[in-house]
């Protein structure tokens, strides 16, 4: 087998074994922070999380010229700091944090998207969203990783190859992003 039908094959594996179940769960609380006037929080670590992160943003942003109540959603990695503005304690691990400190609310609902887990900027935003109250979900490579055991919800990406585990990280998004744009959440 070549190298491509490998990467294919390792791809669709990835996508076959995501549970939907718990995409359904996501998509569970995402309608009803909607219904209830919820902000929703993305932020993602690493390339792909960051890029899974903003991509789910957009495309749920796209939903609200419907008919419907309009998604209060923002990904935090577009606020992040500019060189000039990172001399203080905001930057690395606390940047989603101090976003989440300055606008987060109890009830609302704060999405992690990170291929190890363990990226230390989630793990904080996670630490702070759960101690007020924000319901928080876990889209991951790694079940092992310490997003996943502090999340209301986790999606993990059955992968083995660490590109695999981004496209399919990208994939998920896909899923709950053109839920609500193809179906308008209903």
């Amino acid at each position: 087998m070549d190298y491509g039908e490998r990467y294919k094959a390792e791809l669709v594996t990835a996508i076959h074994n995501i549970d939907l179940g718990k995409v359904n769960r996501v998509l569970g609380y995402l309608k009803e922070a909607r219904s209830r006037a919820r902000h929703i929080f993305t932020c993602g670590a690493g390339t792909a999380g960051a890029a899974s992160s903003h991509f789910l943003v957009e495309t749920m942003k796209q939903a609200n010229v419907k008919n419907s109540p309009r998604l209060r959603i923002l990904c935090l990695n577009n606020q992040i700091p500019t060189p000039p503005d990172i001399a203080d304690e905001r930057h690395g691990d606390r940047v989603f944090l101090e976003q989440l400190k300055s606008f987060a609310e109890p009830a609302d609902v704060l999405i992690g998207i990170s291929a190890s887990g363990n990226a230390a900027s989630i793990i904080a935003a996670f630490e702070y969203g759960s101690w007020i109250g924000c319901s928080t979900i876990a889209v991951t490579g790694s079940s092992t990783g310490k997003i996943a055991s502090m999340a209301n919800v986790t999606v993990t990406v059955p992968a083995s190859h660490s590109v695999s585990t981004d496209d399919a990280l990208m994939a998920i998004c896909h899923m709950i992003g053109y839920y609500f744009l193809d179906r308008d959440g209903q």
